[in-house]
C-alpha cells in the first residue's frame, strides 16, 4: 500500500511539473498582444473613415499632466484611428480657448471658471470630458507649522497668487465657517522658495509641481487637499467648439474615445508614459516627472467613475458655485456616454 502511494505520488508530481512547463511556454511564447486588447472599453472605436488633422493645445507648459495626450500620439493610437493630431507648446502670450472658438486649435483644456468668462456668453466653447475626477488644488504648509486646516489659517501669511486662488482660499476658509478677513494676505513673488524660507506660512498650487517641488528638495511639508473642503470641481476640462462637435460628431468623439484610452495606458504603464512626457519635455527632470505622475494617478483614474467622466449633478453643483443656474449648455456629455455605455457610473 505505501509502494502504491509513493508511485501515485511520482505521477501526480510528474504531472505537475510537465504541466507547469507547457504553460510557462505557452505564456513565454504567446504573441504580444495589442494595446487595446488590454481594454475591453474601448474595443468598438472604429478608425474614422477619411483622415483627419486635429490641433491640441495644453493650457500649460508640457509636463506629466498631459501625458495621456502624449502616449496616443507617440504610440500611435491617433495615428491607428485614422488621426493626425499635433500637440501644440503652449506660450503665456497665446489665449488658447479664444483660438479654439476661432477655429485655429481644435481642442484645447479650461478650468470651469473659464467657461463662463465674458467671451463664452454664448456658450460656443463646451467641454466633452475631464481630465482629473477630483480637483487637484492644494495648500501646502510647513509639517511643523501646526497649520492642519483652512481653520488655522487665520492670522497666518497666506500667499495670493493671482485673483482665482485668492477666491478659492476664501471659499476654502466659508466652508469651514471661519471669517477670510483674518487673514494676512502675501502679495509678493511667486517663487516657491520664499515658502521654503519661511516667509510665507500657506502656499497653494496643484499635486503635481508644488508639494512635489517641496519634497524633492528635502522639505517636510503638510498637503491640505481643496477636495477636502467642499471643493466638487472637475479639473482640466476637455473642450471644443459647438460648431466642431456640429458639422463631425464621429470625428470628436473618436478623439476624445482614443484620448481616454492614452490616459488609461499611461496610468497602467507609468515608464511609457514617463518616456513619452520627456519626449515632449526633454529640459525637465526625470525624478520630478516620475513623482508628477505618480500624484495625479488616483486624481485622474479614482476607481469611482471612467476616465474622463463628468456627472451631470455634480456639473450643476460646481457651477452654482461660480453662480451659473444651467449649466448644461456649457456641456455636450453624449460621447462620453456613447463611449462607455452600460458601464457609466450614475454618480461620483
Amino acid at each position: 500500500m505505501g509502494r502504491l502511494f509513493k508511485i501515485l505520488s511520482s505521477v501526480i508530481a510528474i504531472a505537475l511539473v510537465l504541466t507547469a512547463v507547457v504553460y510557462l511556454a505557452f505564456f513565454l511564447n504567446k504573441p504580444k498582444s495589442n494595446a487595446y486588447q488590454d481594454y475591453p472599453l474601448w474595443e468598438d472605436i472604429r478608425p474614422l473613415p477619411q483622415p483627419r488633422t486635429f490641433s491640441l493645445m495644453p493650457n500649460w507648459f508640457h509636463e506629466a499632466e498631459f501625458s495621456g495626450f502624449y502616449l496616443a500620439k507617440l504610440h500611435g493610437f491617433y495615428k491607428t484611428h485614422n488621426m493626425d493630431v499635433r500637440i501644440l507648446p503652449f506660450s503665456m502670450d497665446y489665449n488658447v480657448l479664444d483660438s479654439v472658438r476661432a477655429g485655429a486649435i481644435d481642442f484645447g483644456f479650461a478650468a470651469p471658471p473659464d467657461l463662463v468668462s465674458e467671451g463664452n456668453q454664448k456658450y460656443d466653447l463646451v467641454a466633452i470630458g475631464a481630465v482629473y475626477q477630483i480637483f487637484p488644488g492644494v495648500f501646502l504648509a510647513m509639517e511643523n507649522s501646526g497649520i492642519t486646516s483652512p481653520h488655522d489659517f487665520c492670522g497666518k501669511k497666506v500667499i495670493a497668487k493671482n485673483e482665482t486662488w485668492v477666491e478659492y482660499t476664501k471659499r476654502a476658509m466659508m466652508n469651514v465657517g471661519q471669517d477670510t478677513s483674518c487673514i494676512v494676505w502675501d502679495n509678493g513673488t511667486i517663487d516657491i522658495q520664499r515658502f521654503l524660507r519661511g516667509e510665507v506660512d500657506v502656499w497653494n498650487g496643484y499635486i503635481q509641481d508644488e508639494p512635489n517641488e517641496a519634497e524633492l528638495a528635502g522639505y517636510s511639508v503638510r498637503v491640505i487637499y481643496l477636495y477636502d473642503y467642499g471643493f466638487e470641481d472637475y479639473a482640466q476640462l476637455i473642450v471644443t467648439r459647438r460648431e466642431l462637435i456640429e458639422n463631425d460628431p464621429e470625428a470628436v468623439k473618436c478623439f476624445l474615445a482614443v484620448s481616454l484610452l492614452g490616459w488609461d495606458y499611461a496610468l497602467r504603464n507609468s515608464e511609457e508614459a514617463l518616456d513619452c512626457i520627456i519626449h515632449y519635455a526633454p529640459d525637465l527632470a526625470i525624478n520630478f516627472q516620475r513623482q508628477a505622475l505618480k500624484k495625479i494617478t488616483p486624481f485622474v483614474k479614482c476607481g469611482s467613475a471612467p476616465i474622463g467622466w463628468i456627472d451631470r449633478d455634480r456639473w450643476e453643483r460646481m457651477f452654482k458655485c461660480y453662480g451659473v443656474e444651467h449649466s448644461d449648455s456649457l456641456l455636450f456629455d453624449d460621447f462620453l456616454h456613447d463611449i462607455y455605455g452600460s458601464l457609466v457610473f450614475e454618480d461620483v
